[in-house]
C-alpha cells in the first residue's frame, strides 16, 4: 500500500505541494525548505521492483565518475591518514578491497543496517545511493550515528537536483527515488540527526546532479546557543544604550552569549566596554590597535561557541526585535544562512540620509550595481547582500578561512557562503540608516575599491573547502609535534 507524507523529513513543514509527475510518480515540494519527494510514496514491493529494474551502479550516468579510489582520496583529505573499521551501505565496487589496502577493517559486509546492533564499532560509513531511496533518512542517519564512534564520519553519495524542473524530468533514475536532495537540505538534515564539520566533495566531473557529503559525530548539546559578534570602534555616542538593549535580550530557548571585540577606540568606547568585561554573558577582546570591522569580526568568530552566528553593530541602525524572525529559519532547519534585508515588503529602508541626500542616492545606487555584480558573477538571486545581519549556522564556517579586514568582509562571506553552497534566505528588518555625519564609517572612495577586488578575486579563484581542512590539520599537527619536541627537550 502506498503511505502519504504529511510533513518534510528536513524542517517539519506541512506545506507540500504538487510539483509535476515522474514515470506516474507524484512528485512535490515543501514550500519552506524547498525538498523534492515522491508523495505518495510506493509500497515496499513497488519500491523493490523499481529498484531492480533500474539497476543504477558506479558505471551508469551520472555515477560513472564515482570510483573506490576517489572516495577514499576525500576521505583521507577530510579524514586525515587515519584508518579504522569501514561499513558500506549501497554497492560501490571496489571500496571494501581498496579500503583493506589502505589499512581499513570491514567488520561487516553490505547489508540491513539492522543486523548490525553493536554501538560505537566503525569510525565510518560509506552510503551510496541509499538515502534518496529510504523510506525513513532520517532514521538510517540515526541508525548510523548509533554505530559510528565518536567523531566518526559518514561519507553521502546520493542524486540531487537542485530544485531545477528541466533535471527533475530528465533523469534516467527517477523511478527509484523518494527523496531528491539539494545540498542545503541534506546539510541541514545532518545536522538535525548529530552530525557536524558538513563538507562538500567535488564530482570529477563536475555534475550538479550527484552529492558527496562528508560529515562528523558530534553528540548533541541539551540546549541551543546563540553566539552575538560585536565589533566596536568610536561609537562613544550610541554603544552604552545599544550593548544595554543587548544585554537585556532574552530568546526563549536559546542561551546568548556575546562576543565584544573593541579595536583600540580613540573617543572614549574602550573605557565604556571594559564595564563589560566581568559580565557572565559576554567575552570582551581588546585588539590593540583598529585594523578594521572584517578584522574585528574575524577575531571574535574563533571564539564563538554557539550554534547560531549573529553579527551585530553598536549601534541604532538596526532592530534587535528582528532576532526571532531571522533566527527562526535555522531553528526549523529551513535555512542555513539568513540576511536580514534592509528593503522588503512595501518600505524603503534603504539610505535616506536627511541632511546628505545626494550621498544617500550615489550610495543606493552603487548598492544596485555591486549587488548585481554579485548575483551574475556568483549565479545568486539577493537583494541586499551587504546587510549587516548575516544569520548562520556555526557549521557553516567550517572549511573556510577569511582573509579581508574591512568592509569587504561582508562580500567575502556571503561569497564564500555562496560557494560552499548555502543560499541565503533574505528576511526584511526594520532599519533606520545614519549619515557620515552621523558616524558612518564606510570610506566613500576606498571601500568600493575594495569590494571589487575581493569580487574579482573570487570571481577568478577556485575554491576548496577541503583544502583549508587539510591546512588547519597539518597546522595542528605540526604545533602538537613541536610542543613534543619541546617537552622532550625539557626533560
Amino acid at each position: 500500500m502506498q503511505s502519504l507524507v504529511t510533513r518534510c523529513l528536513v524542517c517539519g513543514s506541512e506545506r507540500l505541494h504538487y510539483l509535476l509527475s515522474v514515470s506516474g510518480n507524484r512528485v512535490v515540494r515543501c514550500d519552506d525548505c524547498h525538498l523534492l519527494l515522491t508523495n505518495p510514496q510506493p509500497s515496499s514491493e513497488e519500491l523493490i521492483q523499481k529498484i531492480e529494474e533500474v539497476d543504477i551502479t558506479p558505471a551508469t550516468p551520472p555515477f560513472r565518475a564515482i570510483h573506490s579510489d576517489f572516495c577514499l582520496v576525500l576521505l583521507e583529505r577530510y579524514y586525515g591518514s587515519r584508518t579504522g573499521n569501514l561499513l558500506q551501505l549501497g554497492w560501490l565496487p571496489q571500496l571494501e578491497l581498496s579500503a583493506a589496502e589502505r589499512g581499513f577493517t570491514i567488520p561487516a559486509r553490505s547489508g540491513q543496517i539492522s543486523d548490525l546492533p553493536a554501538e560505537g564499532i566503525y569510525d565510518i560509513c560509506v552510503i551510496f545511493n541509499e538515502l534518496g531511496r529510504s523510506r525513513a533518512p532520517r532514521e538510517l542517519l540515526a541508525s548510523i550515528h548509533r554505530l559510528l564512534r565518536p567523531d566518526g564520519v559518514i561519507f553521502i553519495i546520493t542524486l540531487s537536483v537542485e530544485s531545477k524542473r528541466e533535471s527533475l524530468s530528465k533523469t534516467r533514475f527517477e523511478a527509484d527515488q523518494l527523496f531528491y536532495f539539494r545540498g542545503s537540505d541534506l546539510q541541514s538534515l545532518l545536522l538535525s540527526c548529530g552530525f557536524g564539520r558538513i563538507l562538500e566533495g567535488v564530482d570529477p566531473e563536475n555534475r550538479s546532479d550527484v552529492l558527496i557529503h562528508m560529515a562528523r559525530k558530534q553528540e548533541p548539546l541539551p540546549f541551543q546557543k546563540l553566539s552575538i559578534v560585536v565589533p566596536v570602534f568610536n561609537e562613544a555616542q550610541t554603544f552604552t544604550a545599544a550593548f544595554e538593549k543587548l544585554l537585556a535580550k532574552r530568546i526563549e530557548g536559546l542561551e546568548i552569549e556575546i562576543v565584544l571585540v573593541e579595536s583600540n577606540s580613540s573617543d572614549g568606547t574602550r573605557e565604556q566596554v571594559k564595564r563589560y568585561q566581568d559580565h557572565p554573558r559576554v567575552k570582551v577582546i581588546f585588539e590593540e590597535r583598529a585594523r578594521g570591522k572584517g578584522h574585528a569580526i574575524r577575531t571574535g568568530l574563533k571564539q564563538i561557541t554557539g550554534d547560531f552566528v549573529v553579527i551585530q553593530d553598536a549601534d541604532l541602525e538596526y532592530d534587535l526585535e528582528d532576532y526571532e524572525a531571522l533566527l527562526e529559519p535555522l531553528r526549523r532547519s529551513q535555512a542555513a544562512f539568513v540576511l536580514g534585508a534592509r528593503h522588503g515588503g512595501s518600505a524603503w529602508k534603504m539610505r535616506q540620509f536627511n541632511n546628505q541626500p545626494v550621498i544617500a542616492a550615489v550610495l543606493n545606487l552603487a548598492h544596485w550595481v555591486f549587488t548585481a555584480l554579485i548575483n551574475v558573477g556568483f549565479s545568486a538571486h539577493l537583494k541586499n547582500p551587504f546587510t549587516m545581519y548575516k544569520v548562520f549556522r556555526r557549521d557553516c564556517l567550517y572549511g573556510i578561512r577569511f582573509e579581508c579586514n574591512r568592509f569587504d568582509f561582508d562580500w567575502e562571506l556571503v561569497i564564500k557562503f555562496l560557494r560552499k553552497g548555502y543560499e541565503p534566505m533574505e528576511i526584511p528588518v526594520n532599519y533606520r540608516s545614519r549619515s557620515f555625519a552621523e558616524g558612518k564609517k564606510v570610506s566613500f572612495f576606498r571601500d568600493p575599491l575594495t569590494w571589487l577586488r575581493v569580487l574579482v578575486k573570487l570571481w577568478f579563484s577556485d575554491f576548496d573547502a577541503l583544502e583549508e581542512v587539510e591546512r588547519d590539520r597539518r597546522q595542528k599537527a605540526e604545533r602538537q609535534n613541536a610542543m613534543t619536541r619541546q617537552g622532550a627537550l625539557a626533560q
